[in-house]
Order: structure tokens, then sequence, then C-alpha cells
């Protein structure tokens, strides 16, 4: 059973929600944050990668709009308002008036100083009718788990960690999604990543992931080959998982290689079936990744002939 946030963005009417109602892109640039007198709850609760339900709600209705992972995450105990306007403020990179024109901040009472303020991924795009049980507390949350959401009709599509994933099941890149989940995104970021080669003027768009360390092969406009490595993922396009392989080759052939960023790809539940959607494309052509680019995460341990081990039972 996993715990679940809900977070309420209420609206006067349901035309302001749904005109309001943003893509995937949007949630990403977008900041939220909560003033209170005193520490309520999620406020022990919110973490970076905790599973977010984002409820748009109007007077008499409502829909769960997005399923969102929670990034960015601060909590903080402060003196009062302005002094928490001053660190939300500084968090955002924006002014205090920026702050200060969001009519929930504006609203706060002047002895308020406990805050919450994060960011989200978006995970997948849901379109739920609010179900009558989702009632929310007066500070605008509801903690709930994935358990019970399913009995009021809301089942959640796999949430993963929102990370990366290659363009095949070979690599192991994202290793609490699930695999139809992984398959989904790896398929969507493929086609996405393909559709882009075309645009650029390119043909013969070829999927050769099964049997190679890149993904695609491509003719381009003079008839040279030229290589495509594809990475998708449902978070934005800030790094992603690389393998020893796959940067040797792309150093070893320069002007000749790309790789595409599909982001921001949406995963839904189809009938039970996760299906991948939408992907915003990041390009760098060449790709030619540079040392000091390349952040070591991973190694593989082999100990030499020499060292002695004791083996048990």
């Amino acid at each position: 059973m996993t715990t679940v946030l809900v977070h309420n963005n209420a609206w006067p009417t349901e035309g302001e929600a749904r005109t309001a109602w943003p893509s995937a892109p949007k949630v990403r640039e977008q900041y939220w944050w909560n003033i209170w007198r005193t520490r309520q709850k999620p406020f022990d609760i919110l973490a970076d990668g905790m599973p977010v339900l984002l409820l748009d709600a109007w007077p008499g209705g409502g829909v769960l709009s997005w399923l969102v992972r929670a990034r960015d995450v601060h909590t903080e105990r402060l003196a009062d308002k302005n002094t928490a306007v001053r660190a939300i403020a500084r968090w955002a990179g924006q002014s205090r008036a920026w702050v200060l024109t969001n009519r929930y901040s504006a609203d706060r009472r002047a002895d308020s100083g406990v805050v919450i303020y994060w960011r989200a991924t978006p995970v997948a795009r849901l379109g739920i009718p609010r179900p009558p049980q989702v009632a929310v507390r007066r500070n605008g949350w509801l903690v709930t788990d994935d358990a019970t959401l399913a009995s009021w009709g809301v089942p959640l599509p796999p949430a993963g960690d929102a990370g990366t994933s290659g363009a095949t099941g070979r690599r192991r890149q994202v290793r609490r999604l699930d695999v139809q989940t992984k398959l989904a995104i790896e398929k969507r970021a493929i086609t996405v990543a393909s559709a882009w080669c075309r645009k650029q003027g390119w043909s013969g768009v070829k999927n050769v992931s099964a049997n190679h360390s890149w993904d695609l092969e491509v003719m381009d406009r003079v008839g040279a080959i030229r290589f495509i490595e594809v990475k998708g993922t449902t978070g934005g396009p800030e790094s992603v998982e690389v393998t020893k392989a796959e940067v040797d080759w792309a150093s070893r052939h320069g002007d000749t290689h790309s790789l595409v960023i599909v982001h921001d790809i949406l995963v839904s539940a189809d009938g039970g079936k996760p299906a991948a959607s939408g992907g915003v494309v990041m390009a760098y052509d060449p790709w030619a990744p540079q040392e000091s680019e390349l952040l070591a995460q991973r190694f593989t341990w082999q100990p030499s002939p020499s060292r002695t081990a004791a083996a048990w039972p």
C-alpha cells in the first residue's frame, strides 16, 4: 500500500478550471506552496518522489487532472509570513512581489510561518471526475493511499520513478518502473524520435535497437548514414542515463551521431495496460558527449585473481 496525497486547486467555475488545465511542460514549470500558522499534514509527509494527485475543483464538481511526483520539496517553520514569502521567492528565483501577487499568498495572515513549497514531475494525465469520497481538508490537502483510491474508483497508472528508459528492454535504466510501463515509454520514444528524424529530411529510418547499442539508423540529406540514440522519459530533459557502450559509439562517430531525448511522455492506464502518449523532443545533433558532462553513478566491480574471499555455506 502506497501513501498518495491529493492537492486541491480551487476554481470559481468549471470553465476556468478546464481552461487552465495545464500541459505536461506547464506542470513541470509550475510552483506550489502553502503558508500556515500551524504545522499541518502533509508537512511531515511530503517528500521528493511522493505521488500526488492534482485535483482541480469548482463548486459542485471537480476532476483529478494529473498524477505527479513531488520534487524539490521544502518544508520550513519560519518566524512569520514575510519571512516565508522571502524564502519562497528565493527558492523560485522570483521577487517577493511575484509571490504576493498570488491570491493565495495575499490571503495569508501575518503570523503565518509554516511553509511547504514544492514542484512536480508529471507522470500521467488523468481527467477522472472527482469521486464524492475525495474530500480535501480546509488546507487543500488529503492524505490517502492507492488501495483506498482504487476502492473509490480511481485506479492509478504505474507511476514508477519518472525516470528515463532506453529504447529497448536491453537497458535496465529505470529499475522501479514495471516492465510494461518501460516498454510503453520506449515504444513512444522511438515513435516520436522517428518522426523528428523524418522532419529533418532524413530517410530510411530503421529501428536497430535490438542488435546495436544505438537505436535508429537513418540516411541524411547527402546520403550518409547517421546513428541516433533515443532516450524516453516521463520527466524532464535535464539528465538521462547512458551506458559506456553508447558513449563509446558516439565518441567514435562524432558528427554522424545524435541523441534524441523524448521527455514529458504521459503514461495512462488503457484497459489496465499502460499506454504512453505525448512527448517533447530535445535533440543534440551531434551528441558528442564530453567528459565533464558524464557523471559516474554505477560501477561493475571485478575482483582480481589474487584476491581471496570467504565462501559460505
